[in-house]
């Protein structure tokens, strides 16, 4: 009884190779939640932005809408919300892409996840928890996920009506070596030692295993589930299997003027020397310059 066992096995790592995508795409959403803090510095309320502030921490989940945040340099910022005090830059990569920190100041909008980078900041939230532009990209991941792609949908639709076919044949593969494999082949049966009803379990199990249709119904979800977990951890947003699909056939992309395509790592690319006539930096090398600008 090989074959059974052989077949347990298949569908068994099928399973597996699923459930660790799914764990590998739930690990890719922690991430992104990672981006907030545990806590925020929170003011009390009618706090003047401007005067001596005494915040207290409270946990995330706790902060409301209209609540003034004490956001300090290095400080991830908890809620999406309007800057209502301070001066700094703050680092947006994760959502816009720019590598370069922007900076914040009065009026300026801020969201959470993103770092304060050099400055103290007052942020008023605006929005909080469930309702910031983080969660809404969790959301929309996870959406993502549950879409159905074009392929998929075919795959299932094979695989229902090929589950009943292989299923007939193995029936049918037990039935001819019961009943009329023995008068055909007695050969066959006879140099098997079960007889003909072990070997027409064996035959019919073989069917089920070469035929099983478990990689055409598990290929599908698993490649849409890790493709856009991939894709929201690398900063891609990817709506739904059916998007992904699609994106195999682009031949062109189009970028806007706010387009960011660099690696977010900036690097010197050339070096141009000027003649000093006088002063320190007289007589000195390109690669002599880069050094002392390197630090």
């Amino acid at each position: 009884f090989e074959e059974p066992v052989m077949l347990m096995a298949f569908v068994l790592l099928g399973r597996t190779v699923e459930e660790r995508a799914k764990l590998q795409a739930s690990s890719d959403m922690t991430e992104l939640l990672n981006l907030l803090p545990s806590t925020a510095r929170v003011l009390p309320r009618g706090t003047n932005p401007a005067g001596a502030l005494h915040a207290s921490q409270v946990p995330t989940d706790l902060v409301q809408v209209g609540d003034l945040i004490h956001v300090l340099p290095g400080d991830k910022i908890a809620v999406d919300g309007v800057v209502v005090g301070g001066r700094s830059a703050v680092e947006e990569a994760a959502f816009t892409g720019e590598p370069l920190p922007v900076l914040k100041t009065q009026g300026a909008t801020v969201h959470a996840g993103t770092l304060n980078l050099d400055g103290a900041l007052v942020v008023q939230a605006v929005r909080a928890g469930d309702d910031t532009t983080l969660a809404d990209i969790v959301r929309m991941v996870e959406g993502a996920q549950a879409r159905t792609a074009p392929v998929q949908r075919l795959a299932d639709q094979i695989s229902g009506k090929f589950v009943y076919s292989v299923m007939g044949l193995s029936a049918a593969t037990f039935l001819f070596w019961r009943g009329l494999g023995p008068k055909v082949f007695p050969a066959v049966v006879a140099a098997s030692p079960g007889g003909a009803l072990l070997l027409g379990l064996q035959l019919a199990c073989n069917v089920l295993v070469v035929a099983c249709p478990c990689a055409l119904g598990l290929a599908t979800p698993t490649a849409v589930l890790v493709g856009t977990a991939m894709g929201a951890r690398r900063g891609l947003l990817i709506r739904g299997g059916d998007i992904l699909e699609t994106a195999a056939g682009v031949s062109a992309v189009v970028l806007d003027k706010t387009g960011t395509v660099t690696r977010g790592r900036p690097s010197v690319t050339r070096v141009v020397e000027c003649e000093a006539k006088n002063g320190p930096w007289r007589g000195r090398a390109g690669a002599t310059m880069v050094q002392l600008a390197a630090g």
